[in-house]
């Protein structure tokens, strides 16, 4: 027989500055702190706004949300790229679409990290990521 188990649903915000941006492959921004031994993180929704000011960012090419700290192009994403010119030019709301494809070792007990492959250049605002997202066993 099985088993129903209710899950919350709870939504994660993180304001990415301007100097997290610039050193965002050594430091990835966390969104989700890691869920605990046996669970995963599942993503339903992810929403990016950008505020748009000063000088408009370069060099970025695109952004993504991962699971763990990998970055440059390591099995992680767990959305759509996101893509530069969305984080550049004008103030901005974009969705993306959750894609959490891979291997148990690759989602158990990992947090949620907004990263990219380079590092951005310039002083164009700030980025509002939100997360709506439940924990789900492994077992």
């Amino acid at each position: 027989m099985a088993t129903i188990t209710t899950l919350t649903v709870k939504n994660a915000k993180a304001v990415i500055t301007a100097a997290q941006l610039q050193d965002i492959v050594a430091n990835p921004v966390n969104i989700i702190p890691a869920p605990g031994a046996g669970k995963a993180i599942q993503p339903l929704s992810v929403s990016i706004r950008t505020n748009h000011y000063g000088t408009d960012y370069a060099d970025g090419l695109y952004a993504d949300l991962c699971y763990g700290p990998a970055a440059n192009d390591t099995p992680c994403q767990i959305s759509d790229r996101i893509a530069f010119s969305v984080l550049s030019g004008i103030s901005n709301f974009t969705t993306a679409t959750p894609l959490v494809n891979g291997g148990i070792a690759e989602v158990e007990n990992q947090p949620i990290n907004f990263t990219g492959p380079y590092n951005f250049t310039g002083n164009g605002g700030n980025v509002v990521v939100n997360v709506v997202y439940v924990v789900v066993s492994l077992t």
